[in-house]
């Protein structure tokens, strides 16, 4: 999967093909692209699967923090592997940054610090911003 990373114990990526999502690797499955992004077919690839598939589609343009927090609920309880994923991996290493701080209290650096390790470096950009609005309106 293209750039496949590890942020808090949750797998982020680009899209993935059949196999990685069938592979037995992950309990559950996160999908932040839209609908009607081209190459999009994650639920249909996981249709009568025991895999747990939650859509939470969104863009840099549209997210707002309850997307994030919806992302976190879904996997809070997740037994197995965790994949957080997208079109080519930096909205997926957003949310699963985000999650991460949330959850060992680091807030905005650990979000920024995470993504950057896992190498999506989002400082100055409109994804660190909104990491920064995240923390500033969720603290």
């Amino acid at each position: 999967m293209r750039g496949e990373a590890t942020i808090g114990g949750i797998t982020v990526g680009g899209q993935p093909s059949r196999d990685e999502l069938t592979s037995g690797r992950f309990r559950t499955v996160v999908n932040v692209r839209g609908a009607a992004e081209d190459g999009n077919d994650t639920a249909a690839m996981l249709s009568g699967s025991d895999v747990d598939y939650v859509h939470v589609p969104w863009t840099i343009d549209t997210v707002a923090p309850e997307d994030i927090d919806r992302m976190d609920d879904a996997i809070a309880g997740a037994e197995g592997g965790v994949l957080i994923h997208c079109a080519g991996g930096t909205r997926a290493a957003v949310a699963a940054a985000i999650i991460a701080a949330k959850r060992d209290g680091t807030g905005e650096r650990g979000a920024m610090t995470a993504a950057a390790e896992a190498g999506y470096d989002v400082r100055g950009t409109p994804y660190g911003d909104f990491i920064r609005r995240y923390f500033t309106t969720n603290a």
